[in-house]
């Protein structure tokens, strides 16, 4: 067995269960902070320890199974990247369900067929208005909605009140390491959208993957959120975070990434091969409008790049 780098969850110490790994994380470095997230007021960044993530998620899952999700229950997630998704994500998990994230930019009839398909108990929304995507029919089968935004909507569950609810301790994770914790489906672009589930388990094991393949992410590094995190990608990667103890960025729309960058500084930038191959072409607009001296500097450099990456 390969040795765990100083600072790194043991996946042992998590009972292999992804609010276990956040729990043997909190445990390792409690008031180190965690997540942060763009206040709605004057634009700072706001934060959260990892002991508050902590006391989140278990507080969110007493108040899922208060809901009625049990082992197996299945709930779909749709909202913008945030803190509150990955509050709810895992708050799910530790009430035993599966966390399906449904893509809030896919179109009305993707996510239709994959709520279909779930047979969700409950969903968990952004704001109330995201159940006009979906059919009287499939709103009359759900146990329960939350939404992120529903003060005074009627038969909503406002995420802040399951918040602040008391949590009474106790064991409050109920996930088990070869559970499914969540189901990723394809874009149905070729036809019907096919969806694969992942245990826990197969989750920590990639976890400790992409953390043995990126050491120069450390405890403490920042990187940013800013995929839809229905995307199995982005989870992983916030995942990974918890592992490593590095902090996690939240930018709730993709098209401002790059603005949010530069404040950000990651240390590990992910992205579709979409994102790269438009930047890449923006990158080479900007640099074609330059004077032939500065064109041929930055040519050069691009070569040098090339053999150090091919070497």
């Amino acid at each position: 067995m390969s040795r765990v780098p100083a600072g790194d969850v043991s996946m042992e110490s998590s009972g292999w269960t992804v609010p276990g790994m956040l729990l043997a994380r909190s445990l390792l470095t409690p008031d180190d902070p965690a997540l942060f997230q763009v206040s709605s007021a004057g634009g700072e960044w706001l934060g959260t320890t990892w002991s508050g993530y902590r006391q989140a998620v278990a507080t969110l899952g007493n108040g899922f199974r208060k809901l009625g999700v049990s082992a197996g229950a299945r709930v779909g997630i749709m909202a913008p990247s945030c803190r509150e998704w990955d509050f709810a994500q895992l708050g799910i998990l530790a009430a035993g369900g599966v966390a399906v994230g449904l893509d809030p930019y896919a179109v009305d009839a993707h996510i239709g067929e994959i709520a279909r398909r779930c047979n969700f108990a409950g969903l968990v929304l952004a704001h109330p208005s995201q159940l006009d995507r979906l059919g009287d029919a499939f709103r009359r089968g759900l146990d329960f909605v939350v939404c992120f935004d529903a003060a005074g909507v009627e038969g909503v569950v406002p995420l802040e009140e399951l918040l602040a609810e008391t949590n009474s301790g106790g064991d409050w994770n109920q996930a088990q390491a070869d559970a499914p914790a969540t189901i990723i489906f394809t874009s149905g672009t070729t036809g019907e959208p096919k969806g694969i589930a992942y245990s826990h388990r197969q989750m920590c094991l990639a976890a400790a993957a992409i953390l043995s393949a990126y050491a120069q992410v450390g405890e403490g590094s920042r990187l940013a959120c800013w995929l839809p995190l229905s995307n199995l990608f982005q989870r992983m990667i916030n995942l990974s975070a918890i592992g490593r103890g590095a902090q996690t960025y939240y930018v709730a729309d993709p098209r401002e990434v790059m603005n949010y960058v530069r404040r950000i500084e990651p240390a590990l930038f992910i992205g579709v091969p979409r994102f790269f191959e438009k930047l890449y072409v923006g990158i080479e607009q900007v640099v074609a409008q330059q004077p032939a001296w500065q064109q041929k500097v930055v040519h050069w450099a691009w070569r040098v790049g090339d053999r150090r990456a091919a070497a």
